[in-house]
């Protein structure tokens, strides 16, 4: 283990702990930065003990505020579109590290036109339009891209937001309900990115470096939220991931 490779797991494992438990949209961000950095199977397979470390945590701040009426619906589609992901095509692209590469940065690209849509939506809110509750058809089918593009870039959070938001939850619903989707869905990744050796022992051995990062990542998050204009950051979050995906895509 290299102190590069310690300085880049502590990192993520702290970008991790702060997305999950305050300020999302930094999320977006991590995976393409790490693929940049040390290319898409390692920035695939590193963070996700790590994301289900994350998971946990939040789960346990948020503990017992979550609506499982509304993950619910996710949680077959997110099954099936890890399973097919995970049989299918995750092996194709571990072997093609280039178009790997090129797939994170579509990934992000789209990610980045969604957040804006989902801006928008937020914006729509606020000006007292009415949000009708999604009928289950729609759950299932955000849990299948949820589970799909989670498998294959650890970026299925959008997609989610968008699902959570049209049920009018209030913030510390739609927090802990993410996290039971998101520990389900992290969860039943592992043993597709241990048969692809996206895990394997090194990368193991570094999660033991960031794991502390990711609770110290997790109380900064929930005290930053307090004191950030979080739009702000948020786009600048949002234009740092179009340079990296561009890259990615251009410069794979």
């Amino acid at each position: 283990m290299t102190l590069q490779d310690a300085l880049l797991v502590a990192l993520t494992g702290l970008a991790i702990g702060f997305s999950k438990a305050g300020v999302a949209g930094f999320m977006t961000l991590v995976g393409p930065a790490v693929t940049a950095l040390r290319g898409a199977a390692f920035a695939n397979g590193m963070p996700l003990p790590l994301l289900v470390l994350g998971d946990i945590f939040v789960l346990w701040r948020f503990r017992g505020k979550w609506d499982l009426s509304v993950i619910r619906p996710m949680l077959p589609g997110a099954l099936i579109g890890i399973a097919l992901t995970g049989v299918f095509i995750l092996g194709g692209l571990v072997k093609n590290p280039r178009l790997f590469n090129q797939a994170i940065g579509v990934i992000a690209l789209c990610f980045c036109a969604l957040q804006l849509y989902l801006e928008y939506r937020k914006a729509r809110r606020a000006a007292g339009v009415e949000h009708l509750p999604a009928p289950p058809a729609v759950g299932f089918a955000a849990g299948g891209v949820t589970g799909m593009l989670s498998t294959i870039a650890n970026q299925g959070g959008l997609v989610t937001n968008l699902y959570l938001l049209s049920q009018n939850l209030t913030k510390e619903r739609f927090v802990a309900s993410g996290a039971v989707l998101y520990f389900f869905i992290n969860s039943s990744k592992v043993p597709f990115f241990c048969y692809h050796h996206e895990i394997t022992r090194h990368t193991l051995l570094l999660d033991l470096v960031g794991a502390p990062f990711v609770i110290l990542g997790g109380f900064l998050g929930a005290s930053v939220l307090k004191h950030i204009n979080e739009r702000v950051f948020n786009q600048l979050i949002l234009w740092m991931t179009v340079i990296t995906g561009l890259k990615l895509l251009i410069w794979p």
